[in-house]
């Protein structure tokens, strides 16, 4: 009677192989899953700034002389660090504005995007279109491009800045 024998493949056994291989393929799995749940999360945090970021454009393009103030407290209620005190240097005089030339703004928010994100910040552009009126005048249509730049701390992301670009 013969027996078995396994055969080998450059001095190893094929079982050797066929070991090796499972693991690899075990530790490329772990690896893919690992990949797909920071996906998921970075996915979660895009998400969540450009929701932020957008609500804060909203704010701004849709507001009225009985909303202002309603909508400065949210916007304020965004921000952090040198970007709460200039917008709390100006909340008074735009609402006086608003109110004065009893402007009426409805904004619509056509693109947001997240150009930029770590796990410290975040940067979003956001396109928007807004009917404006003024008292006794013809509404007319205006388009906006912001940049708002985001940071992340207690856990929240905050608004630290916002420009207009081109």
């Amino acid at each position: 009677m013969s027996t078995f024998r396994v055969p080998k493949i450059g001095g190893l056994r094929v079982r050797h192989v066929w070991i090796v291989a499972v693991i690899a393929l075990a530790g490329v799995l772990v690896w893919q899953v690992g990949e797909l749940r920071q996906d998921r999360a970075d996915d979660a945090r895009r998400d969540e700034v450009r929701e932020i970021a957008t609500a804060q454009v909203l704010d701004l393009t849709t507001l009225d002389s009985e909303t202002v103030d309603q909508k400065l407290e949210s916007m304020t209620s965004r921000t952090a660090g040198e970007f709460t005190d200039q917008i709390g240097t100006i909340t008074a005089t735009f609402a006086d504005l608003v109110r004065t030339n009893d402007i009426s703004a409805s904004g619509v928010v056509d693109a947001a995007a997240v150009s930029r994100l770590t796990k410290d910040d975040a940067t979003v552009v956001v396109a928007s279109t807004a009917t404006v009126s003024e008292a006794g005048g013809e509404p007319s249509q205006r388009t906006y491009r912001l940049r708002v730049t985001l940071e992340q701390g207690d856990g929240d992301w905050k608004i630290t800045g916002m420009e207009f670009v081109q």
